[in-house]
């Protein structure tokens, strides 16, 4: 794979492709019904808010199909809940989510900034603002949803750009305030060496053990959104926060573009493949050029016809990647048990990553729980998949680099 030129006017024509092929591919998933239209996972039987949302923001940048667009946004009205909130939907569960619901919302106000909003739909994206809002339960910190009481620090920045954006719309300083308040909160628990932990001390956790470790996966996407909410604030601290973390990211990014998986402490995000999209965004906000065409070259790598779950690779270097799961397994302040399952848990993905299919079957790894006890709401094929929740992500960032 030839790597992907660092200059500005070569790497433009190239992200533009790469976005137009994953829009193109992700809409074959596309259902349309009367006035309604969605996009359906067939892998897991699912119809996310959240993967229309982010198609649709798709649609509305790149000046797509505005009838199937204006469809989308009315599904997405409809299945927002009484109080404002929009679900996160999961294999596993649904409930009510401030993170998802600053996403959706943003898909109105992006049409909004388009053109214009129906009576419903601006009633709908105000009862969605009002539902972030009452969400935050202690300065900057926003509540994922009921059963994710932490304080996790990439829903803060997510949320806080959502009200930033919001409240610079409507001239309401009540929200600009909150989406400073997450600001100041991200900043204050960024570690000196620039990373954002993917959890704090506050709050509970439904996971056994605190998950304050750094993460390569959500230190993109806590600078992604932070690089949103700064558009609007201008504080100088947070600029200064946001180049110091995308410093971190690009000290662990190599030459062939690939993480230092190693010093990435969050098992469940291991090696996503959503982690170069990310931090393409957030290395063409730090101006890190170089890291940026990388990522790019990372991500056209990771692509079938749309992304794959998890950056692949060859079994003949699973000796080599043991070892850096057992590096991965020792970050943060876990008893030993645990690390051990810690270590297993990343030997398993780097073995699912090698494998292609297009298959969910997660039974190795359940059993895996169990044996160590541990209660986890992920699901972890044992096989890399195609993954429209991973393609919706990399289309949000890869849109946002092009169209703003």
């Amino acid at each position: 794979m030839q790597e992907i030129s660092y200059d500005q006017h070569a790497v433009w024509p190239c992200l533009a492709e790469l976005y137009g092929s994953l829009l193109e591919s992700t809409l074959e998933y596309l259902i349309v019904e009367g006035d309604y239209a969605y996009v359906h996972d067939p892998y897991f039987n699912l119809n996310r808010c959240r993967v229309t949302a982010e198609v649709c923001k798709s649609m509305i940048r790149s000046g797509g199909n505005h009838l199937l667009a204006e469809k989308m946004v009315d599904w997405l009205v409809s299945r927002q809940n009484d109080n404002g909130s929009w679900n996160e939907l999961h294999p596993r569960f649904s409930k009510p989510s401030a993170l998802v619901t600053s996403f959706v919302a943003e898909t109105l106000l992006l049409k909004k900034r388009a053109g214009s909003l129906s009576g419903r739909q601006e009633q709908s994206l105000r009862r969605a603002a009002e539902y972030v809002l009452c969400s935050e339960v202690g300065p900057g910190y926003f509540r994922k949803n009921a059963s994710y009481m932490a304080d996790y620090l990439n829903v803060d920045a997510s949320c806080g750009a959502f009200l930033a954006h919001y409240g610079q719309a409507y001239h309401n300083p009540t929200y600009m305030e909150a989406a400073l308040r997450a600001a100041d909160n991200c900043i204050g628990h960024q570690a000196s060496d620039g990373t954002y932990p993917y959890t704090t001390s506050e709050g509970g956790t439904p996971e056994r053990y605190p998950l304050d470790v750094p993460c390569a996966h959500y230190q993109g996407v806590t600078i992604y959104y932070l690089a949103k909410l700064q558009k609007c604030i201008r504080d100088r601290r947070l600029e200064s926060s946001i180049r110091h973390a995308g410093g971190w990211l690009a000290s662990i990014q190599g030459a062939d573009g690939s993480f230092d998986w190693s010093r990435s402490g969050l098992m469940f995000a291991y090696y996503l493949s959503g982690a170069y999209a990310f931090a393409a965004a957030a290395f063409d906000y730090c101006d890190l050029t170089r890291n940026r065409g990388l990522s790019i070259t990372k991500m056209i790598e990771n692509k079938r016809s749309i992304m794959n779950r998890w950056e692949g690779d060859s079994f003949l270097t699973l000796p080599r990647d043991a070892y850096t799961t057992y590096r991965s397994s020792m970050v943060g302040s876990f008893p030993a048990r645990h690390r051990l399952f810690r270590f297993c848990y990343g030997l398993y993905r780097q073995c699912a990553r090698r494998r292609q299919s297009d298959r969910i079957e997660d039974g190795p790894f359940n059993v895996l729980s169990k044996i160590f006890n541990i209660k986890t709401s992920t699901i972890d094929p044992f096989a890399n998949y195609p993954d429209l929740f991973m393609t919706s992500e990399a289309l949000d960032c890869l849109g946002y680099m092009l169209y703003g």
